[in-house]
């Protein structure tokens, strides 16, 4: 039995979304590695029938996604995500403390490929990337930093 309570996530249901808060540890989409593992979307088509994914949070991260229920839903949602139409926002607890305020990230990318599914930077022949940095707080040893990226591209 899964520890992950779809009800504990929930946080809006209608019948062409459903916003929920997912926790860090579960993945969005089945592990091609793990196929035993539970994941997200699983957990939802399992008290809803029809569930589509739009964008996705790594395993490893918390925070909200916005899930379709209709294919004219997932549609128009996929639209926005792809026109850069919706704004993205991730904090992060960071180890040490930044000579840097706002910072701009601007490196090609691209996947590795490997098992582990790392981005590397690469000049030769990674995607344009551009992320935007700012400190909200300061800490002894850390810093809680923003970060919003404007390209689509797993970081």
């Amino acid at each position: 039995m899964s520890a992950w309570k779809v009800g504990d996530m929930l946080l809006w249901a209608d019948p062409a979304l459903l916003v929920v808060n997912k926790p860090a540890g579960l993945p969005t989409l089945l592990d091609g590695y793990q196929l035993e593992a539970s994941c997200l979307l699983n957990l939802l088509s399992a008290e809803f029938p029809t569930v589509m994914v739009v964008h996705r949070l790594d395993k490893g991260t918390s925070g909200i996604l916005v899930l379709a229920r209709t294919p004219q839903a997932h549609q128009q949602l996929s639209l926005q995500f792809e026109r850069r139409l919706v704004a993205k926002r991730y904090q992060a607890l960071m180890s040490g403390e930044p000579d840097w305020e706002h910072w701009e990230v601007c490196a090609p990318l691209r996947k590795d490929g490997d098992r582990r599914r790392r981005t590397v930077v690469d000049t030769q022949r990674g995607k344009t990337s551009h992320t935007e940095l700012n400190v909200l707080a300061h800490y002894r040893g850390f810093a809680l930093v923003e970060a919003s990226p404007h390209t689509g591209r797993t970081h």
